[in-house]
């Protein structure tokens, strides 16, 4: 087992570093009618929640590494979710 230290790293080469934010949102109905607006954002009706895609919208933003570098298996996978 390697005793080395090491970071997780997004896909996009920054360090992982996990968030949990909550909002009171006052018009929900307005919330959801900008989501479903975005390219970027997809909701995930299994587990409740709205997750941030590389697409759309997000497509334009730069980052360290390109999302357009990691193999097609690494694409498959939710940039961020927002539950």
């Amino acid at each position: 087992m390697d005793s080395e230290k090491k970071l997780l790293m997004t896909m996009t080469g920054e360090i992982h570093q996990p968030v949990r934010l909550y909002y009171q949102v006052v018009d929900q109905a307005a919330v959801l009618k900008a989501f479903t607006k975005l390219r970027c954002l997809d909701e995930d009706q299994d587990n409740h929640r709205w997750v941030w895609l590389y697409h759309g919208e997000a497509k334009t933003l730069t980052f360290h590494t390109s999302y357009g570098l990691p193999t097609a298996s690494q694409k498959n996978g939710h940039g961020s979710a927002c539950a």
